[in-house]
């Protein structure tokens, strides 16, 4: 399999390159506890302490102030090998043979070096290119604009709901699904805690709030909720309570709604009438959903995919079309 190449060169800059005889700092010292204690916080708080170079997610992308500490030590000047000292490796060419999430190549550019990555994949180089290639910022706010117009236009509907103090249609923020398994019965909804959020001054929000019965109906059917306290106290074992004669999707119920309206905040509430259309249409629209290939999104054997196997999900694609079933 061939290699992808990718290539960023500064303008106007002379090309130094260390030979390999040459002597450099990292071969005789590396800060192995200040880049440890700084590797910890941003593997903590990525969202937080990672530039939006990172924007694009790759499976194995290590710690960037690790590898910022790696390159810091290839100046050629001592002073600039601290880690907050900015630039020390202008006129350097790093090279990453095989760059995976391009890290490597992420750091380089940032203390000023030229780079060059290869990788047999094409998929981390075109998230590479992405991240890395300059565009003016006019260009993107346009292009990002557009994307938004028409993501609003298709997907906004199946997100709209009714404030429960106002009745105005306010912006839906997420949902909150119940698991159906089998008991030794019958079915039950299973969920990991009847506290839907718990304030500081001792507020809580509970399934309560919406079920006092502890009991749902759908269709006229009805299941009794369980937590994983009650799942623990009944001694049901739930290893082996996968209904799997149930479409992975329709296994998930909608519970508890949760939106916000311009007038009263953030709200709480269980699905109405409206809401369980609004999802029936969601799932109705993701079921014609087609992708090109033979194999379409089937999930191959390997030691990953045992679980997702052994719940009878056999194609990906249904675990993307769950949350608009009911």
């Amino acid at each position: 399999m061939g290699s992808t190449q990718l290539m960023f060169n500064f303008p106007n800059v002379q090309r130094k390159f260390i030979s390999p005889q040459a002597d450099v700092a990292i071969d005789s010292f590396f800060p192995e506890e200040e880049a440890d204690k700084l590797a910890q916080i941003e593997s903590y708080n990525k969202h937080l302490f990672r530039p939006n170079t990172y924007l694009h997610k790759w499976w194995a992308r290590r710690s960037g102030v690790t590898f910022r500490y790696i390159l810091k030590q290839l100046s050629t000047k001592s002073e600039l090998r601290h880690f907050y000292t900015p630039g020390g490796l202008e006129g350097l060419t790093i090279l990453d043979p095989m760059m995976g999430g391009a890290t490597t190549l992420h750091e380089a550019i940032r203390l000023g070096a030229n780079v060059i990555g290869y990788d047999v994949d094409p998929i981390p180089v075109l998230q590479a290119r992405a991240s890395l290639t300059e565009i003016n910022l006019q260009e993107k706010q346009a292009a990002f604009d557009l994307f938004l117009e028409k993501l609003e236009q298709k997907l906004s509907p199946y997100f709209e709901t009714l404030c429960p103090d106002c009745s105005e249609k306010s912006d839906m923020q997420f949902l909150l699904y119940g698991l159906r398994r089998q008991t030794n019965k019958d079915e039950a909804i299973f969920l990991d805690s009847f506290t839907l959020r718990a304030e500081t001054n001792g507020d809580r929000k509970t399934i309560l709030d919406f079920y006092p019965s502890l009991n749902v109906t759908r269709e006229n059917r009805t299941w009794p909720l369980m937590d994983k306290d009650e799942v623990k106290n009944r001694g049901i074992t739930v290893k082996n309570l996968e209904l799997l004669d149930v479409p992975f999707a329709d296994r998930y119920v909608p519970l508890v709604m949760v939106g916000k309206c311009k007038h009263h905040g953030q709200f709480f509430k269980a699905p109405d009438v409206r809401d369980l259309q609004n999802i029936a249409a969601a799932a109705s629209q993701a079921s014609r959903l087609t992708f090109p290939g033979n194999n379409g999104f089937k999930v191959p054997q390997g030691p990953k995919s045992s679980d997702l196997i052994a719940r009878g999900v056999t194609n990906l694609l249904v675990t993307f079309k769950s949350w608009g079933k009911g």
